[in-house]
């Protein structure tokens, strides 16, 4: 069975998102499938032209870079898998849990995105 692009999970919010501008950020429980929205919206922005630019903040469980860094990736072509993405610049935060070094976190996150080179940032 096919099913109509409507129906696929998270569509309308992925087409809602393409057609904004300025950054976006991906927010949600444990095991709720950030990664794998991430991953399709980063792949359909650059599938639609759009240079984009991944922001990984998940200091305990990075997919960029080692534990306790922020990542920043550049996306230039679809991919397979977050993890599969180089890093382009680290910021060490200072431990895996964020609420412990909130200041730095969030510094760390404003220095990558702003080394995202006029790209569209997804956090």
């Amino acid at each position: 069975m096919s099913l109509a692009p409507e129906y696929i999970p998270w569509e309308a919010t992925l087409a809602r998102i393409q057609g904004k501008s300025g950054p976006t950020m991906i927010i949600g429980g444990p095991d709720c499938g950030k990664t794998t929205f991430t991953r399709q919206l980063l792949n359909r922005l650059v599938e639609s032209g759009e240079q984009a630019a991944l922001i990984d903040a998940d200091v305990g469980q990075s997919e960029i870079g080692p534990p306790g860094c922020v990542g920043l990736a550049l996306v230039d072509a679809p991919v397979a898998a977050v993890g599969d993405l180089a890093p382009h610049a680290l910021a060490f935060v200072g431990g895996s849990t964020p609420q412990y070094h909130l200041l730095e976190h969030a510094a760390a996150v404003r220095r990558l995105a702003d080394l995202a080179e006029g790209r569209r940032v997804v956090v």
